[in-house]
């Protein structure tokens, strides 16, 4: 897991936080409000790695 998420839209490198780590463990995907441009945007793992899903 890397301490930084890219905004797909901005591309804006957005800060992990350890309430997306504790939703990632248990859901397996967590919510990002870009703090750029304010748009969601959610990180996914379906077991074959994570990535980000508009």
């Amino acid at each position: 897991m890397s301490e930084y998420v890219i905004c797909p839209y901005c591309g804006h490198q957005n800060a992990r936080e350890e309430e997306h780590n504790i939703d990632m463990k248990k859901y397996g995907k967590t919510c990002f409000s870009c703090d750029s441009c304010d748009k969601l945007f959610t990180l996914r793992d379906d077991g074959d790695g994570e990535f980000v899903s508009n």
